[in-house]
């Protein structure tokens, strides 16, 4: 037998998100020579009701395709390029994880049961 499991909301349940977390460390690197950290929030949040509508109608909204260039467009400067792995660990700063309580006593039985992992 052989188990497989991604990390989210199997192994790792989200605690919290927040995406001014990672937000604030973005404006510091790009933009806090072009704005106060408290506009960028603002624009943050009003892109984030944007994520949320196109969530509703099943859409996607590329963070680094079509948010970025946003940023860009309204503070100045140069779009700021991310690969996907970039993209991956600027977005993961938002969460706050914690372990799922059921996994300790999962992986228990499966030792129980010599299930190899």
């Amino acid at each position: 037998m052989i188990l497989i499991f991604d990390y989210f909301e199997t192994l790792l349940n989200t605690k919290s998100m927040d995406f001014n977390r990672c937000l604030y460390e973005f404006w510091k690197d790009y933009y806090q020579d072009k704005c106060p950290f408290e506009d960028i929030k603002k624009y943050g949040e009003d892109l984030f009701q944007v994520l949320m509508e196109k969530h509703k109608n099943g859409e996607e909204y590329p963070f680094v395709k079509e948010e970025l260039p946003l940023y860009a467009q309204k503070f100045g400067g140069d779009k700021v390029d991310m690969n996907a792995e970039e993209e991956a660990d600027f977005l993961m700063q938002c969460n706050e994880f914690e372990l799922d309580p059921e996994i300790e006593r999962f992986l228990q039985q499966c030792s129980e049961r010599n299930i190899p992992m």
